[in-house]
């Protein structure tokens, strides 16, 4: 058996917009990796919602902790969810990012 890592879509927030556009489809994934952009306006916190599909609000989400803290992802910094509980996940600023920001994303998975 091996593990290897797979690129997932990119995750945005368009300048003046403070969520992200949803991921799903890291059902097999036993670790995500989220890669934030240099620049950003607010503290990124992840969310995540146990649905795959049909997510139309961010009130379906919750705050993913780690040790019983939130999990953050830092300009430039990069983030392991180990294991990525929930089947989608949303960045929420904690406010308006003054540019398009660009999160890259990767799973890790085992065959």
């Amino acid at each position: 058996m091996g593990s290897y890592t797979a690129n997932l879509p990119t995750l945005f927030i368009s300048s003046g917009f403070a969520s992200s556009t949803v991921l799903t489809g890291f059902e097999d994934a036993s670790a995500l990796i989220i890669m934030a952009p240099a620049t950003l306006t607010g503290t990124i916190t992840v969310r995540v919602a146990t649905e795959s599909s049909g997510i139309t609000a961010s009130s379906t989400f919750a705050d993913y902790t780690s040790g019983g803290s939130d999990v953050t992802v830092a300009a430039g910094n990069a983030v392991q969810l180990t294991p990525p509980v929930g089947g989608s996940i949303i960045l929420v600023s904690s406010g308006p990012e003054g540019g398009l920001r660009a999160f890259q994303v990767q799973k890790r998975f085992d065959i």
